[in-house]
C-alpha cells in the first residue's frame, strides 16, 4: 500500500528542503564575503538581496512582522527587521545577507555580515532609519521610550486606528525587538538554571540577547512590557489587540464603583510596587492585568508569601466574577504555620472585619489575633492557648506561663516580643521598655557590636519547622535557658474523638460566636446554599493531593494531607461546576478555580481517613 505523507510529515520535509536550499546557497555566497569597504564600492542599484534567499526568510519568519514589510519604505522595513532580530533564515536569526552584485551584465552571488550591510545600506539608501536606529541605541532607547505616547483605546474604531498607527510606525520594530529579546533572554535563563554549564556554550548572537534582555527587563515598566507585547503580538490581528482592552470584566466593574475596590487594590499595591493605591491607579492596573496576565502569579510573593505560582490574572478576574469573601486586608500564608488558624482568620473576617495594618511586618500577628484572644479569654480551663513562654517565679519558686501570640504589632501587649521582654524585666530586671527582636541563625552575630545589647529570639531556620521549635534567647548578649518555650498546637479543626470534642476548632467557634453551620452533602445542597444565602461560604478540609493535584502528587496509596479550604462562590456558566476556593496556603487575593468533583473527593478520602468519620464541608454564616 502506498504510503501518503501526512501533512507534519509534509512540513517537516518541507523544513528540511529549505534547509538544504540555504546551506548550499550560503556555501556558494560564502566565496564571495563581502565587508563594508567592499561594499562601499558597490551602487546600491547593482546590489540587491539574492530572491532565493528572500524566499527563505518568508518561509521561516513570522507572518506578523513580514506584514509589516509594504508601503514606499518596504525595501527599507525589511532591513528594519532583520536589524531587530525579527526575521529568521533556516534555525536561527538573519545574522547575514546574501546577495547579487551586478558586475558587467552577470550577476555575481555574496554574502555580507549583517551588521557590515546595514551600515553600508542606512548610508546609501535608507537615510531615515539611520536616525531611528539612533535613538534605540543603548544610551538612548529609555528616553525615547518615555517619549513615546502608548493610547489606550476606550473604543472599537478609536482600538482600530491605534493599531493601523501602529503598523505605519516605522519606530515599531525596535519596540518589538525589545519585547522578543526579553523573550529570548528568559529561555536562555531557563536553560542555563537547568544546566549552568550551558553558559560557557552561548556564542556572542547569545550573549549579546543576554545582555539586553536585562537591560529592558531593567529599565522597562511592568506597563511599557504589557503594551508592546499586546501590540507585537497582535500586529496582524488588530482584532485581538482591542478585545484585550474593550472588554467587559470584573475589572471595569470595580473601576465604575459596582464591585467592592478591595478587589483591585491589594492585588494592584503589588503590581504596581506602591505603598499606597488609589483609584487613579486602576485604569493603569487593569491594563497590566489585562495584557500581561502571568504578573499575577508571582506579584507580592516576597512581602506576602504562599503557594507559588499563584492563579494568573485571568483566572483570578474569572474566580472574583462570582466571589463574595470579604477581602479587605492582607494575610501571608507562608509566614503562619498553623493552616488552621489562617483557614478561621479568613472566616471571622468575612462576618466580622476588622480594621488591620495588612503590612508585611503585621500580617502574621494578625492572622493568629482572632483565633488565639478567643482561645485565650476561654472560661473552660481545658481550653488553653498551647503558644507559651514559662519560667520560675524567683520570688514564688512556682512555674509561671505567659501566653503569646507570634509575630509582630507595634501596640498589642501579647506578642512574642513583648511577652519575652516582661518576663525579662521579671527575672533579669530588663527595662519594661525593651524589644525582643526575631531573626534566623543565619544573621545573628555575637561578635557584632549590635548583638552584644538588646534582646534576640534566634531561630535555626534548618532546625525549625515555623512556631515548632525552641528558639534561643540572648540578652546583653548572654544565651537565657531558664525560659521555655512551649508551642504544641494540637488544636484539630473537626472532632477526631467523642472525648476531645470541644477541644476542636470548629466547636470552639461555634461557642463564642452567632454563627450557623451547614452541612454541604453535594453540588445540588451547595447551589442553594449559596442562592439562599449570598453572602454565607462554605469552608472545609480535604486532600491537598486531590484538590491540587499540580502540585502535591499522591505519592502511595491513602496518600492524603489534609488542607483547610474556602469556596465563596461558583462559575454558573461552565458545563463542569469550577468552584472559587483559596486554600489555607493560597493568597486570600488569589482564588483558585477547582472542579466540583475534586473538592469532593478530597473530601470523601479525608472523611474515610477519621476516626469518626467526619464529614469536613460546611456552609458558615451569621446568625
Amino acid at each position: 500500500m502506498e504510503h501518503t505523507p501526512g501533512l507534519l510529515e509534509s512540513l517537516e520535509k518541507l523544513i528540511e528542503i529549505n534547509q538544504d536550499i540555504y546551506k548550499k546557497l550560503l556555501q556558494k555566497a560564502n566565496v564571495n564575503i563581502l565587508k563594508y569597504d567592499d561594499l562601499k564600492k558597490i551602487e546600491t542599484k547593482n546590489l540587491s538581496i539574492h530572491p532565493d534567499f528572500l524566499n527563505i526568510i518568508i518561509f521561516n519568519s513570522d507572518e506578523k512582522y513580514l506584514s509589516l514589510i509594504e508601503g514606499e519604505q518596504a525595501e527599507c522595513l525589511l532591513y528594519s527587521l532583520m536589524e531587530n532580530r525579527l526575521l529568521n533564515v533556516a534555525g536561527s536569526i538573519v545574522s547575514q545577507v546574501i546577495l547579487n552584485i551586478k558586475k558587467n551584465d552577470k550577476l555575481i552571488i555574496g554574502v555580507s555580515p549583517l551588521d557590515d550591510f546595514l551600515k553600508y545600506i542606512q548610508e546609501k539608501q535608507c537615510y531615515a532609519f539611520k536616525q531611528i536606529s539612533s535613538i534605540f541605541g543603548p544610551e538612548q532607547f529609555l528616553q525615547t521610550l518615555k517619549q513615546t505616547p502608548k493610547p489606550i483605546p476606550s473604543t472599537k474604531s478609536q482600538c482600530q486606528k491605534i493599531m493601523q498607527d501602529w503598523k505605519k510606525n516605522f519606530h515599531l520594530p525596535y519596540f518589538c525587538k525589545m519585547i522578543e529579546t526579553i523573550k529570548t533572554g528568559e529561555s536562555l535563563d531557563q536553560r542555563i538554571k537547568g544546566n549552568p554549564s550551558t553558559y560557557n556554550q552561548l556564542n556572542s548572537q547569545q550573549n549579546l540577547i543576554l545582555n539586553e534582555a536585562s537591560s529592558y527587563k531593567r529599565n522597562l515598566s511592568v506597563l511599557d512590557k504589557s503594551y508592546f507585547k499586546n501590540v507585537c503580538e497582535n500586529i496582524d490581528n488588530p482584532e485581538k489587540f482591542c478585545s484585550i482592552y474593550l472588554s467587559e470584566n470584573i475589572w471595569d466593574q470595580v473601576i465604575r464603583g459596582e464591585k467592592p475596590d478591595y478587589l483591585m487594590k491589594y492585588k494592584c499595591r503589588d503590581l504596581l510596587n506602591k505603598k499606597t493605591i488609589t483609584p487613579k491607579d486602576y485604569p493603569l492596573c487593569k491594563e497590566i492585568m489585562e495584557t500581561s496576565p502571568e504578573t499575577c502569579t508571582k506579584a507580592g510573593m516576597l512581602q506576602f508569601p504562599s503557594l507559588y505560582p499563584k492563579p494568573n490574572c485571568h483566572e483570578i478576574a474569572r474566580a472574583y466574577k462570582n466571589s463574595h469573601l470579604n477581602i479587605d486586608y492582607q494575610d501571608c500564608p507562608g509566614k503562619v504555620d498553623f493552616e488552621s488558624v489562617i483557614n478561621v482568620s479568613r472566616k471571622l473576617s468575612h462576618l466580622f472585619p476588622s480594621t488591620r495594618h495588612s503590612t508585611p511586618e503585621s500580617c502574621e500577628f494578625e492572622t493568629y489575633q482572632a483565633f488565639a484572644e478567643t482561645v485565650i479569654n476561654e472560661e473552660d480551663e481545658d481550653i488553653v492557648w498551647p503558644l507559651q513562654f514559662c519560667f520560675k517565679n524567683l520570688a514564688s519558686s512556682v512555674e509561671e506561663c505567659f501566653e503569646f501570640i507570634p509575630g509582630h504589632h507595634p501596640d498589642h501587649p501579647k506578642t512574642e516580643e513583648k511577652v519575652l521582654a516582661l518576663i525579662l524585666s521579671k527575672i533579669k530586671g530588663a527595662s519594661s521598655s525593651e524589644v525582643c527582636k526575631k531573626v534566623s541563625t543565619e544573621i545573628y552575630n555575637p561578635l557584632l557590636l549590635e548583638y552584644k545589647n538588646g534582646c534576640y529570639i534566634v531561630i535555626d531556620s534548618k532546625k525549625c519547622n515555623g512556631i515548632n521549635c525552641q528558639p534561643i534567647i540572648y540578652y546583653k548578649g548572654k544565651e537565657i535557658t531558664d525560659i521555655k518555650y512551649l508551642s504544641d498546637i494540637s488544636f484539630e479543626y473537626f472532632p477526631i474523638n467523642y472525648l476531645k470534642e470541644k477541644h476542636s476548632v470548629n466547636n470552639i467557634l461555634k461557642k463564642n460566636f452567632p454563627i450557623l453551620i451547614n452541612r454541604i452533602y453535594d453540588l445540588n445542597i451547595l447551589k442553594n446554599y449559596f442562592k439562599e444565602n449570598p453572602t454565607g461560604i462554605i469552608y472545609g478540609i480535604g486532600c491537598v493531593q486531590d484538590i491540587l493535584p499540580q502540585f502535591f502528587k499522591t505519592k502511595a496509596l491513602h496518600d492524603c494531607s489534609p488542607i483547610p479550604f474556602i469556596i465563596d462562590g461558583y462559575d454558573k456558566n461552565q458545563e463542569n461546576i469550577l468552584l472559587s476556593i483559596r486554600t489555607s496556603i493560597d493568597d486570600l487575593h488569589s482564588p483558585r478555580l477547582i472542579d466540583w468533583n475534586f473538592i469532593f473527593n478530597a473530601v470523601s478520602n479525608f472523611k474515610e481517613l477519621q476516626p469518626m468519620d467526619t464529614w469536613t464541608l460546611y456552609g458558615f454564616r451569621k446568625k
